[in-house]
């Protein structure tokens, strides 16, 4: 599957600043596979910080991209941000501050596809640990 979605999106024109997410995933999905946590969740952190980074800095309030980005990449995030956000509750709990930054980043997510429930929700999460 990550394979999959690794060379699905090598054939779409991806936003320059998401294009390091892809590679990203496939080492921090290669690590947890393996049982080193610590370096699964480098790569896992970086690909939070990215969308969020992304998603606050160009598209929130129609700010400005190199390209437009199709609201399809915006549904592969909610997949991968999700089970990034289940590993991190999973290995360090739901308190703790890289976890809060993936519900943050995931309630963006949400708002982003009008998912407006789910947003709250993990938006409200991410302010409780902050």
């Amino acid at each position: 599957r990550i394979i999959k979605w690794y060379f699905l999106g090598m054939q779409r024109a991806w936003p320059r600043e998401l294009l390091p997410l892809q590679l990203l995933l496939l080492h921090g999905l290669t690590f947890q596979k393996r049982g080193a946590i610590q370096k699964a969740r480098s790569f896992f952190s970086k690909i939070v910080q990215i969308w969020k980074k992304y998603i606050t800095e160009k598209d929130l309030f129609g700010g400005t991209t190199d390209q437009p980005i199709d609201e399809y990449y915006y549904h592969e995030a909610i997949q991968h941000v999700s089970e990034i956000k289940n590993f991190f509750e999973n290995e360090f709990g739901p308190d703790n501050i890289i976890t809060a930054e993936s519900y943050l980043t995931f309630g963006l997510i949400c708002l982003k596809t009008g998912d407006f429930n789910s947003c709250v929700e993990n938006l409200q999460k991410s302010l409780m640990v902050f």
